[in-house]
């Protein structure tokens, strides 16, 4: 299998000793949110490039990634220990503490994953080796750790070994808001680099000596990420690489594309002799959804099935939500409250990828509105009779045009929408409509903004653009006053968390705004709790 490895031509290479012993720390990082069902997106392996929304069940995937460890021969000595990061599902942390052959931590959630590679690093007992995993990665073969430590004593400039290598660079200059922060990184970690490269922290094979050498030199680069700030995990990984290759080491990984989620499932050019294994092309570690989606990966498994452990692999499908019988569904859903029903009504229609696979439009432009809120929308403007409809988040148009031809049809009103890159293909011309291109919340937009709703009589305001708590707060701040006595301000997607935090607290500033739940009554919505009426 052909490696890959990266060294940053700025640094001096020194090189590492071999490290003595033998064992390897296995940190293996878990959170399971309540239900332990999440929603992934994945790209469809029949037409690559699309992607599909599915439910996963982590508890049970999980529990097949432990059956891998204990199942495959790693062709070394490991001591397995998993580190939980406060989850808070009462099934999936009754199963993890009760393994009682394998060691469990319990710490608050911070810096996620990274957070946790950190603690075992201070708190147990140094190995010659460090293998730090995310939940959802597996043993795919005998010798799998084997694999790994023969990969790191072929070369004494690597550092650490990873799935793949990302590279991020400056942008000059910035265009949007997160353009700006992942500048503003950048220039944090390192000011004279605007480039850097980094491994995918799916996995990540060190050893003692290299964690040591970096405790000599910057240290643990970590700076705040999600849940703590608007920070996505991901800088983590440059913070925490940045000082190997100062220190002049390489970064290296399984260059086989074969077997990141991404990469291994829906990569365009399978060899046509695949079948049912790989053999040596396979990498050491692979993610556990392929057995889901990947043909290959399925196979292969299946033949080790047979030929192995027959009580090992079972059908893939188990870690995804079943299809059922009606009369079962219903006697489900009946158990469930409400808004309980309301939102696993939400999460199987997102699964469909109707709105995002562009499958939803408006005259042939693909518009990513839930039909149901489109309804409303169409009610309430018929009810309002808005001179003016302001809308943040254009995508691809088909929404602002949906909302064009609904005044014309009134013969009534005019609208005007923001984002702050063109993403429309084609023609998505109309009289009433109006498109600018630029920040939301930038100063020039806002303050035309005010003046133009200023000559209306009646505004109405849709926010849809970037939906993190600290724009969605700005939007509000920025657009709230505009809306109209007896209009309303409408947020999308409410039913994120940071979104719905964000119009939680504007509502307890702002007793004008109450939240209509008319506007609720087809049940299945993407804005709960987002129509809001101004009095």
């Amino acid at each position: 299998m052909r490696a890959v490895s990266y060294e940053d031509p700025k640094y001096k290479v020194e090189f590492r000793e071999y490290d003595e012993g033998e064992e390897t720390l296995v940190v293996l990082c878990t959170h399971f949110p309540k239900g332990h069902v999440d929603a992934y997106n994945s790209r469809s392996y029949e037409k690559p490039g699309e992607y599909e929304r599915y439910l996963h069940d982590r508890l049970e995937c999980f529990k097949f990634v432990i059956e891998c460890f204990r199942h495959w021969d790693a062709g070394a000595p490991y001591k397995l220990v998993i580190v939980d990061n406060n989850s808070i599902d009462r099934e999936a942390l009754d199963y993890v503490r009760n393994l009682h052959d394998i060691s469990v931590c319990c710490r608050k959630n911070t810096f996620y994953s990274f957070g946790a590679y950190r603690w075992a690093y201070y708190n147990l007992a140094p190995p010659a080796y460090y293998l730090f995993m995310e939940q959802d990665w597996m043993p795919s073969k005998d010798g799998w750790l084997k694999d790994l430590i023969d990969h790191w004593n072929s070369d004494k400039e690597i550092g650490m070994i990873g799935n793949k290598i990302e590279s991020r660079g400056y942008t000059n200059p910035p265009i949007n808001d997160n353009q700006r922060m992942n500048n503003a990184f950048i220039e944090k970690i390192n000011p004279k680099r605007k480039h850097h490269h980094n491994l995918d922290s799916e996995y990540l094979f060190t050893s003692r000596s290299v964690l040591d050498q970096m405790m000599e030199h910057d240290g643990w680069l970590m700076f705040p990420c999600s849940p703590d700030t608007t920070l996505p995990p991901t800088f983590n990984e440059l913070a925490f690489q940045q000082p190997i290759l100062e220190m002049g080491y390489k970064i290296s990984c399984y260059d086989d594309k074969k077997h990141t989620m991404f990469y291994a499932t829906h990569n365009r050019d399978f060899p046509p002799e695949w079948d049912h294994g790989f053999g040596d092309m396979l990498a050491p570690l692979i993610p556990e959804q392929t057995r889901c989606f990947m043909p290959q990966v399925r196979k292969y498994l299946d033949f080790y099935n047979h030929e192995k452990h027959n009580s090992l692999f079972t059908d893939p499908g188990q870690t995804m939500i079943p299809t059922e019988k009606m009369e079962d569904v219903q006697q489900r859903m009946d158990s469930l409250s409400p808004i309980e029903q309301q939102c696993v009504m939400r999460d199987v229609y997102y699964k469909t990828n109707v709105i995002h696979g562009g499958r939803t439009a408006w005259l042939g432009v693909p518009a990513q509105k839930i039909v149901t809120d489109a309804w409303v929308y169409q009610e309430l403007i018929t009810k309002v009779r808005p001179d003016l409809i302001i809308e943040t988040g254009t995508a691809f148009g088909g929404s602002a045009l949906f909302l064009a031809s609904l005044c014309e049809l009134l013969d009534h009103g005019k609208v005007i929408t923001i984002d702050i890159e063109n993403r429309i293909k084609g023609d998505v011309g109309h009289p009433r409509l109006t498109k600018i291109v630029d920040s939301s919340v930038s100063r020039p937009t806002v303050d035309g903004m005010r003046l133009i709703a200023k000559q209306a009589n009646h505004v109405l305001v849709i926010l849809d653009s970037e939906h993190t708590y600290d724009h969605v707060s700005k939007e509000l701040d920025a657009y709230s006053p505009m809306v109209t006595s007896g209009s309303y301000l409408i947020i999308e997607d409410t039913y994120l968390p940071p979104v719905a935090t964000a119009v939680e607290e504007f509502l307890q500033k702002h007793p004008e705004f109450s939240v209509d739940s008319e506007c609720e009554k087809y049940y299945v919505t993407y804005n709960p709790g987002g129509y809001l009426k101004r009095e």
